[in-house]
């Protein structure tokens, strides 16, 4: 029953390329651009605030390969059983949890790769707490908003059908990714949010900031996927240390980057017919 419900959606899934013109394809400005998904962090993602908004980073991947990346900056809103999650540490060591969907900006950066969510800095202080961070929930899609003069809008079953049953389709397949990227662009997403989005990072800081924000170095033992992240930290942050090339930020991003182009295609792979 469950195979020949995978492969109805898959007939769907190619259903919706063959079914919009070729002319929008290529990426003309009027076109809907991508629903996305968004990888689960293991942990909440820390927020860092400045100048009265508090902003985290989250992982991304293309949902629909026929529709246009998203330019950056493009408004998403969550799709419907996503939940975004302010999570407070409070004075005795408990935790507070809020969800914040009606409260937060969400948009695209780095095209599909990566999303960055913001929050007003006055709507994090009026909750108790301290270490302010953001959850999101499993089998996360992020939805385009409607914009005017959109030619090729999202319809209302093609949104479900993305973010419903293709959406576990490709949570299934990434969980079986013996290369675990899903976990490290996670990882560095955690790290990258916990870095100031402009000017250099202290050599201290470069320091501790692993110890900080993920926890103990990974040995051989450790998730494969922590591992790979722990890799691209060290060759980031021995780059950051000489002074020479990439800030650590910068560096960390394009090596997320990487890692997130990978899963967009096995997201692809995982919803055509023998995905």
């Amino acid at each position: 029953m469950e195979g020949s419900m995978v492969a109805g959606i898959r007939r769907v899934a190619l259903g919706f390329v063959f079914s919009i013109p070729l002319g929008f394809i290529g990426g003309a400005a009027w076109a809907a651009p991508q629903i996305l998904g968004v990888v689960a962090s293991a942990k909440p993602v820390p927020l860092t605030c400045s100048y009265g908004t508090c902003t985290a980073e989250f992982s991304a991947f293309c949902m629909q390969q026929h529709r246009v990346s998203p330019r950056g900056g493009t408004p998403y809103r969550t799709a419907k059983g996503t939940n975004l999650t302010l999570v407070t540490t409070l004075p005795d060591g408990t935790s507070r949890e809020v969800v914040v969907n009606d409260q937060v900006s969400i948009k695209s950066k780095r095209g599909h790769f990566a999303v960055r969510v913001s929050l007003p800095e006055s709507a994090v202080g009026s909750f108790d707490g301290k270490a302010p961070a953001l959850a999101i929930s499993s089998l996360a899609s992020l939805v385009p908003l409607a914009q005017v003069g959109d030619k090729t809008p999202l319809t209302k079953s093609e949104i479900a059908i993305v973010t419903g049953i293709q959406r576990k389709i490709v949570a299934k397949a990434l969980s079986a990714d013996e290369d675990q990227e899903a976990i490290a662009a996670g990882t560095m997403t955690r790290l990258i949010s916990a870095l100031p989005r402009w000017g250099r990072v202290s050599a201290e800081r470069r320091q501790n900031l692993w110890r900080d924000i993920v926890g103990p170095e990974p040995t051989s033992s450790s998730n494969i996927g922590l591992q790979n992240a722990a890799k691209e930290f060290r060759y980031c942050k021995h780059w950051a240390d000489t002074g020479r090339g990439y800030g650590l930020r910068h560096c960390l991003e394009e090596m997320h980057d990487f890692k997130a182009d990978n899963i967009t295609k096995k997201a692809w792979k995982a919803v055509l017919p023998g995905g």
